[in-house]
């Protein structure tokens, strides 16, 4: 569905508000993730351990028992529980990380936003695109977000199908992708760059294109005099509404 808003749409992909492609077989596409409850994985691997634990521990009894009075014997119950911990730590820790990249909300690992943008920008019509964000919400489903800057011409229905094909290439099937209408003129000159619908326009918190906006108006403003007596050192407006 899409929410008109102030010049542009908020589309969200497929009938729910999220788009769940399918992997096609033989179209030369990456083979689907097979998707494992991280929960169920932590419980089988607890009982693992446990099961391996009491059988180290019965095996080391037995041989105490068996070679009782031998001097190397003291070694086998200190070694056994070494080797539990080391089993325990080495079995759980790549838990612990994928875990953690779910929990930071961080990008799955060998996912790269980079070649993801420079996809994107080569879509026809596409200008520019920003605040492009892609994280975990559970383990294997990865949700992304962007918006897209085109001109009021462009079929962003056609656009937004050309950027879920991408993301479906990248392992992402639930997206946001939000566009943003700008003028060109005929050299190909526009707004293209800029964030103009992430807040509004006298919102300091604005960290997605923040440098990029402040960059633009510090080329485009001439130096303005401080007030104050002449000599004084010349200041600019960088915020474009009298802010220093």
């Amino acid at each position: 569905h899409s929410h008109g808003e102030a010049g542009g749409a908020h589309a969200h992909e497929s009938g729910g508000g999220h788009a769940h492609n399918n992997h096609s077989s033989g179209s030369g596409e990456p083979a689907p993730a097979r998707k494992r409850d991280e929960n169920v994985y932590a419980v089988f691997l607890h009982y693992l351990g446990d099961a391996v634990s009491s059988l180290l521990v019965l095996i080391g009894g037995l041989a105490m028992w068996y070679w009782d009075g031998e001097k190397w014997t003291e070694y086998i119950d200190p070694s056994i529980s070494v080797f539990i911990v080391l089993l325990i730590f080495f079995t759980t820790w790549p838990l612990v990380k994928r875990c953690a990249y779910v929990m930071l909300q961080s990008s799955p690992p060998g996912m790269s936003l980079a070649n993801i943008r420079d996809q994107m920008k080569k879509v026809p019509r596409v200008l520019d695109v920003h605040d492009l964000h892609a994280w975990q919400l559970v383990d294997g489903m990865v949700i992304a977000s962007a918006h897209v800057v085109c001109t009021r011409e462009a079929d962003f229905e056609g656009i937004s199908g050309a950027i879920r094909e991408i993301f479906h290439l990248h392992g992402i099937h639930s997206s946001t992708v939000q566009p943003e209408y700008v003028d060109v003129d005929e050299d190909g000159n526009g707004m293209a760059g800029v964030c103009k619908q992430n807040c509004v326009e006298e919102c300091e918190e604005d960290w997605c294109c923040k440098t990029e906006r402040e960059k633009l108006l510090l080329e485009s403003l001439a130096p303005a005099p401080s007030p104050g007596a002449a000599g004084a050192s010349r200041e600019y407006d960088t915020f474009g509404d009298g802010r220093v």
